[in-house]
């Protein structure tokens, strides 16, 4: 059997790897966990149960403070690593557990689904990149042997196993004949962040605190939940605490969202999607607004036109496909690191 290690960098990560830990300790592997502590992500493992080792925090917006923070929780990372044994190392595009990874000559598998972001040292240090299928397809990566396309979009390595809670509308005291929106700021610490989302956010914020609409906000920092704060209202409620985000967005009627993995999500559990993300769209979003899963706001004068409506009723239907794939895909280059070793 294989040891594994698995670096969490982001709340979305946590969603990913809890499938893929549980499968792979049912496999009868040894799976260890670290978390950066960012974005309620530390909290979220401890709800589901997930022991990890937290390393590193968020350092700050500035260029200059996400790479020295990278290498900084690098170097963290490595020692961390010190006296343990892995076969293989893994995480949704984190760059400190891929430097210290290759610090520490262990192979490395990372993931990422977004074309446009900051690849060059995963290309340099990663020993694989797992993407989805489709930009392979397209062409989007170069002729790069350390990439590697998997079936579908990643969301669906979780929402194959995903079961909708009848009650949860009721645990948010949300009336069940109300809009519900869910409503997640622009990711302003990103590098690929454009300052035009940020506008839009605020007319979509004035909209909906004129509404009759129950709207849940998701701050991403303290620093936003100290902004939105005074805003609060008893239809236009701020979440202080994490919450199971799957059964957040199938409960509502529609998100609106800055960020791609819970409109992808939204869009893949039937939940109507408007994209406020102003930066270069990615491949897989640009798909489901060509089935109509998915749209995109451009400008603020587009906010009045959102439909603020009960969603129709619609069942999802996704597997353990993705979720297998990746587990059988894990254990096979584990097998190969050893062997090498």
């Amino acid at each position: 059997m294989s040891r594994f290690w698995i670096d969490i960098d982001n709340l979305p990560h946590v969603t990913i790897f809890d499938p893929l830990l549980r499968e792979l300790e049912a496999r009868g592997h040894t799976v260890e966990l670290t978390v950066r502590d960012f974005a309620f992500s530390v909290e979220r493992l401890r709800d589901l149960g997930l022991p990890a080792t937290v390393i590193g925090r968020h350092y700050g917006k500035a260029t200059w403070r996400k790479v020295a923070g990278t290498l900084w929780r690098a170097g963290q990372l490595t020692r961390w690593l010190g006296g343990r044994s892995f076969d293989l190392a893994l995480s949704h595009g984190s760059r400190s557990a891929v430097l210290a990874a290759a610090w520490r000559g262990l192979p490395t598998v990372t993931m990422y689904d977004y074309e446009h972001v900051s690849t060059g040292l995963q290309e340099r240090f990663a020993s694989r990149i797992l993407v989805p299928g489709l930009l392979m397809e397209r062409g989007v990566f170069p002729d790069n042997p350390r990439y590697e396309g998997y079936p579908g979009y990643k969301e669906e390595i979780y929402l194959g196993r995903f079961s909708p809670d009848p009650g949860f509308r009721q645990q948010l005291e949300c009336p069940e004949n109300a809009v519900l929106v869910v409503l997640r700021p622009p990711a302003r610490a990103a590098h690929y962040h454009d300052p035009r989302a940020e506008t839009i956010f605020q007319a979509v914020v004035q909209r909906l605190r004129q509404s009759s609409c129950i709207t849940i906000v998701l701050p991403r920092t303290p620093d936003e939940l100290a902004e939105l704060a005074p805003l609060e209202s008893p239809t236009f409620r701020i979440l202080r605490r994490p919450v199971d985000g799957l059964q957040l967005v199938h409960a509502a009627d529609l998100v609106i969202s800055g960020g791609g993995t819970m409109n992808r999500e939204a869009a893949l559990l039937g939940t109507p999607v408007h994209s406020i993300f102003q930066g270069k769209r990615a491949l897989l979003d640009e798909e489901l607004a060509r089935q109509h899963a998915f749209h995109f706001i451009s400008d603020s004068e587009q906010v009045a036109d959102i439909p603020l409506e009960r969603k129709p009723s619609r069942d999802h239907s996704l597997d353990d496909t993705l979720l297998n794939w990746l587990c059988a895909r894990f254990e096979t280059l584990a097998r190969e690191g050893t062997s090498r070793s």
